[in-house]
């Protein structure tokens, strides 16, 4: 019975259960994906040790753009992905993984061989901010002059950490569908990323922090916004801002906050300028920094002329902008990891993501939302959306393409939470379901992540080894 009780206190909160499970299956994660094997994974690491060099602004030479890496940390990208050369524009898909030669990286040391510059133009652009977290895994390995592969293996395992710690602070200050929150901060595809050395890791973080933050100032009435609520929005909008330029729209979340808790109408819309601004304002200042190393990822991309062909044929771009909703965005949403060529079964990503609405019907949370409340919601992830597909139509399509490429399910996580608004409280009719829903949510629901991981842990055992 003492036993019981004190299971009940640890585990009976959201935020206790996803630290329990991410911790596990977070470690399961970095062990069990090969170095490398997730997207754009060679590229982070050489951006991560760039910033280990404190080089906080990459470097352009004639037609690419990166930096000065050890030439026998790419020579092990290279071995341990199989390839002669490394190329931030090509995936990799090797069959199998040699268990071996991952030691062998492990226990001994390299040869130094001096450095030479690599090309890894898609991460060399992104700030410090987002890869901190790696950079003291990869600084921390090189201090204790560690063998090479465990820069990478403890660049994931800060990067792990501290995404855990964020959220966990986010789903405890969270009001509201703390359980969907966990079920989003739980997928596959979320712990796949922040398992990684992937800049994602830090993207999901601030978002989920942000909207948690902004959904706390939003029900709980018992005190007006002041300078302290503004200076942490601030700062996560300006964070979240650098992390990806396409989530800038988030901080209009801001307008679900309700009047009456102003002095004034004016100074709600002097404080969201403020949040505004400054995140804006963090963008285009670092956007000026590496104006002189940016070179588009997709060759055949022309920006400017797309532009002007999306301003004379509005309606087609919507029609393009649909046709980007499909099954396979919600596949890799949910679950296709590795280099995307790694899927869980679709129906068993249709069913959590099935799980994941009907925990928001039949929750039954006494903090209900208005209408224009909801409006605003659904009007920041369609705005947010169309910024995202626009941002990669512009970057990654060629001029009139009729289908934005470069699109993946894992770039709509960090707003996900934000759709459980206008599901929740759905069903008033079935007192009695959701009442025994409610009653035992805590403990059957945490079964659904813990499966879903189980099975990601077995297919990429499968796939790699």
């Amino acid at each position: 019975m003492i036993k019981a009780k004190i299971c009940d206190k640890i585990l009976i909160a959201p935020e206790k259960i996803f630290l329990v499970i991410a911790l596990f299956f977070g470690l399961a994660f970095i062990i069990a994906t090969p170095p490398f094997q997730t997207a754009d994974e060679p590229a982070h690491f050489f951006r991560a040790f760039q910033l280990s060099d404190f080089s906080l602004i990459g470097k352009k030479d004639k037609t690419i753009s990166g930096g000065y890496i050890p030439k026998q940390l790419v020579d092990m990208t290279n071995n341990l992905t199989r390839r002669k050369s490394f190329s931030a524009l090509k995936a990799i898909y090797p069959i199998k993984i040699g268990v071996g030669t991952v030691k062998q990286y492990l226990l001994h040391k390299s040869e130094d061989k001096g450095y030479t510059f690599i090309d890894f133009r898609n991460t060399v652009i992104y700030p410090p901010i987002v890869y901190l977290p790696q950079t003291l895994g990869v600084g921390l390995a090189r201090i204790f002059n560690l063998p090479p592969l465990w820069m990478v293996y403890l660049g994931r395992l800060f990067n792990l950490l501290v995404y855990i710690a964020i959220v966990f602070y986010a789903i405890k200050i969270c009001p509201v569908y703390k359980y969907g929150f966990l079920l989003f901060a739980l997928m596959p595809m979320t712990m796949a990323q922040v398992s990684s050395l992937s800049a994602d890791a830090c993207t999901f973080s601030f978002s989920f922090l942000l909207i948690a933050y902004i959904l706390n100032l939003a029900v709980d009435l018992k005190f007006a916004i002041n300078w302290k609520h503004i200076l942490y929005l601030t700062l996560i909008s300006f964070f979240l801002s650098l992390s990806k330029y396409a989530y800038i729209l988030l901080p209009a979340l801001f307008f679900i906050i309700p009047k009456e808790k102003f002095s004034s109408s004016i100074q709600r819309i002097n404080y969201f300028l403020i949040i505004f601004l400054v995140a804006v304002a963090g963008s285009i200042l670092w956007f000026v920094s590496i104006k002189n190393i940016y070179i588009p990822f997709i060759t055949i991309a022309n920006p400017v002329k797309q532009l002007h062909f999306i301003t004379l044929h509005p309606f087609l771009y919507m029609k393009i902008m649909a046709n980007t909703c499909n099954l396979a965005i919600i596949h890799s949403f949910i679950g296709t990891l590795g280099w995307l060529n790694n899927p869980l079964p679709l129906w068993i990503c249709i069913c959590y993501l099935v799980i994941i609405i009907a925990n928001a019907l039949f929750e039954d949370d006494k903090k209900h939302f208005s209408r224009y409340q909801l409006l605003v919601v659904i009007l920041v992830v369609i705005f947010s959306f169309c910024l995202l597909s626009s941002i990669l139509y512009l970057s990654t399509s060629k001029v009139g393409d009729k289908y934005i490429w470069g699109v993946q399910g894992r770039y709509f996580i960090p707003f996900a939470p934000l759709l459980l608004l206008p599901f929740a409280n759905k069903l008033p009719y079935l007192k009695k379901c959701k009442a025994f829903y409610n009653k035992y949510k805590a403990y059957i629901l945490p079964v659904v992540p813990v499966i879903m991981l189980s099975v990601s842990v077995w297919v990429i055992a499968r796939r790699y080894y």
